[in-house]
């Protein structure tokens, strides 16, 4: 490794020789600047700023200590500060007071956004403010639905908004047809919603706050079954004890919130068809949702909306790992459709990109197709073996243009077949004159 000093560079004191607008500047120095702007050459006139400040040192200007780089180091200068792929403001202090040079901080920024290491490697962005989903109205008419494996079996969770009652069933298969039978059961059960139809919001990928409840509803289940397996107890137990155990947002269990009323489980209990005030449990839980919103947000800011076409840096996966895309269009709030420099489309969340000034090229993946050129095909004509009766004249059809293009590449594909090598034989002079 060789470390060098600006004492030991005698590059700085060439260049600055070397360089006319440089030699401007130092004459002026020498000089005196003028006393109005306008009467500076152009090419000194950034440096009119900081005319009390600068000086003439052994051919080399210095402002203050922070030596002026010539325009032929200047490129060295930021590699030989990018070297450990520091940031932009670590570079930056480094930078300050020992080099300087007009716009050093925009030249030090555009680098840093540049350089590919460093923006892969960069860490996520920061949280949003929080966006609460509605509880709903009435019961079963808003869920949350996902999928899970413990052992390898594969299950389906469905959860209420408005009662948080969950429902667990274990898929033989996960197929879309699977799971629509398991929901019509769930729906048939339980209650019949009151619109044909389902609103079908799919969350951003590595995105699971967009789907909070269902994998909230995921982790509270595999929980519980993990430690019924471990303690040999019924499954089916730990989750009736699960729908009768009141929740800290309402003070209601999830069945309460259900059907209105408490429903039999193992503990005892007196009154079970009494009605339960469903809305003070509603308001209350309301007031807890508001005081978690204001707490998460004190962490939080808005991140400036993208526009279409825009160059971005985005989460290619889970894991801090950034690829170069641009923006498709808006989805949603904060979902967004965006292109990878390969053509491949994702979908991803706001926090998960990142604008940048890096031009974006698309590359298209497809395989080239090789163009026929149907007037050379349409000159050809057919060679047809002598004795032959008919003649054949080349048809101006295109599905025979394409038949006879297919031909044409066939025979020049063909390769002869490879055979052993044959020695060569000569006839003996003694049977020249055999009769045969």
């Amino acid at each position: 490794m060789q470390v060098n000093t600006f004492e030991d560079i005698p590059e700085v004191r060439t260049a600055t020789a070397e360089d006319a607008e440089l030699q401007t500047l130092v004459n002026i120095i020498n000089e005196g600047w003028p006393q109005h702007r306008d009467r500076v050459p152009y090419c000194t006139l950034p440096y009119f700023e900081w005319r009390d400040e600068l000086s003439i040192q052994e051919g080399i200007v210095v402002k203050v200590e922070a030596i002026l780089i010539p325009k032929l180091l200047r490129h060295d200068m930021k590699n030989r500060l990018h070297s450990a792929h520091l940031g932009y403001d670590s570079m930056m202090r480094q930078a300050r007071g020992t080099i300087f040079w007009p716009a050093m901080a925009k030249e030090i920024n555009q680098m840093t956004e540049l350089c590919e290491i460093c923006q892969e490697s960069k860490p996520k962005n920061q949280q949003e403010p929080l966006i609460q989903h509605s509880d709903g109205q009435s019961p079963w008419t808003k869920v949350g639905m996902d999928l899970f494996e413990i052992k390898g079996r594969p299950y389906l969770v469905v959860i209420d908004y408005f009662s948080n009652l969950t429902e667990v069933d274990y898929l033989s298969k996960t197929t879309s047809s699977q799971v629509i039978t398991i929901l019509k059961k769930q729906f048939v059960r339980l209650v019949i919603p009151t619109t044909i139809g389902i609103n079908h919001n799919v969350s951003s990928p590595n995105h699971p706050q967009g789907n909070g409840k269902a994998e909230s509803a995921i982790k509270v289940i595999k929980n519980k079954i993990k430690k019924t397996l471990q303690d040999g107890r019924d499954q089916y137990e730990a989750l009736l004890e699960l729908r009768n155990t009141p929740i800290q947002n309402t003070g209601l269990s999830p069945t309460e919130m259900m059907f209105g009323r408490k429903t039999r489980s193992m503990i005892p209990s007196i009154n079970i068809m009494q009605n339960v005030p469903k809305a003070k449990a509603t308001e209350l839980r309301s007031t807890r949702k508001q005081s978690v919103k204001k707490c998460y947000d004190r962490r939080a800011k808005n991140l400036p909306p993208l526009g279409t076409g825009d160059s971005v840096y985005f989460e290619h996966k889970q894991g801090h790992h950034w690829k170069l895309g641009k923006v498709g269009e808006r989805i949603s709030e904060r979902a967004y459709k965006v292109k990878s420099q390969e053509g491949i489309l994702y979908k991803r969340n706001r926090s998960h990109m990142r604008p940048t000034s890096v031009n974006v090229q698309i590359r298209d993946m497809s395989p080239p197709r090789e163009l026929l050129n149907f007037d050379k095909l349409a000159e050809t004509k057919t060679v047809v073996p002598t004795g032959t009766p008919n003649t054949i004249e080349p048809s101006m059809n295109s599905d025979n243009l394409v038949s006879e293009c297919e031909l044409i590449e066939k025979e020049q594909k063909r390769v002869e077949p490879i055979t052993r090598p044959k020695r060569i034989t000569r006839e003996p002079a003694y049977l020249k004159d055999f009769v045969r």
